[in-house]
């Protein structure tokens, strides 16, 4: 149970931080920067999953004053985890999100 909770604190991170309308300002400000890389983990939605997840997961461990070393494997693998959820959101359900959200704009 833990896990599923923990996965979805990660995918309301990564709404937070990269979908969410609040925060189109941060966004816009830390893309003007001509740094290609960080643009494009930006705008990649697997990327953000990833890094998410993964500092989400060794946050967990360090908090729970765990050997972080054996734990680096298992933050790959929830990162990728995640990742791969936070694709499949953004495929599904931020569309009709956005919809949703222009729909409340014409009104």
């Amino acid at each position: 149970m833990l896990e599923f909770k923990l996965l979805l604190f990660i995918q309301g991170i990564r709404f937070l931080l990269f979908d969410y309308k609040l925060f189109a300002g941060l966004r816009a400000k830390c893309l003007s920067y001509n740094n290609s890389i960080i643009n494009q983990l930006l705008k990649c939605p697997f990327c953000q999953g990833f890094w998410c997840g993964f500092i989400t997961f060794l946050l967990y461990y360090v908090y729970q004053s765990e050997v972080l070393l054996n734990n680096l494997f298992d933050s790959f693998i929830w990162g990728i985890g995640s990742a791969i959820i936070s694709l499949s959101w953004y495929a599904l359900i931020i569309p009709k999100l956005d919809s949703i959200e222009d729909s409340y704009k014409e009104d």
